[in-house]
């Protein structure tokens, strides 16, 4: 009889081990200052003007929000979303100076938003932040 060899495993070729391991990490890390930013942003929007920095922080809370509703948690924001977002278009044209209405608009996704960000995982939340910040796991 002949002698078998040990059974050789063919590996996908197209197979990257260290891609494979980067991408196999998921965001652990505290989402404390992402918190800390949006609340500074929205205490500033509050106050009438707001600076360019805390308005790009404020696109990106909506955007988080949108695509966290786009991927099941909380699809009910689009609409005030989408509100958010006009509002905050509005801002930017008006260099800084808001309304009660774009400001309250503003301030509905932030609430929406913080009840998104208790029902999502560590995972969903920087597949969702991603676009718009950089998330570095702890």
């Amino acid at each position: 009889m002949k002698k078998r060899g040990p059974k050789r495993k063919v590996w996908n070729p197209a197979f990257n081990p260290v891609r494979s391991a980067v991408f196999a990490q998921r965001f652990t890390g505290s989402k404390t200052i992402i918190s800390i930013e949006s609340y500074s942003a929205l205490q500033e929007l509050k106050t009438g003007q707001i600076s360019l920095v805390s308005l790009q922080v404020l696109i990106g809370l909506v955007g988080t929000a949108m695509r966290l509703a786009k991927m099941g948690i909380g699809p009910e924001v689009i609409e005030a979303c989408e509100a958010a977002q006009k509002a905050i278009r509005a801002i930017q044209f008006a260099k800084g100076e808001a309304t009660m209405e774009q400001i309250q608009a503003v301030v509905e996704v932030f609430d929406w938003h913080q009840a998104q960000l208790e029902a999502a995982s560590p995972s969903e939340f920087a597949s969702a932040c991603a676009p718009f910040c950089e998330l570095i796991p702890e």
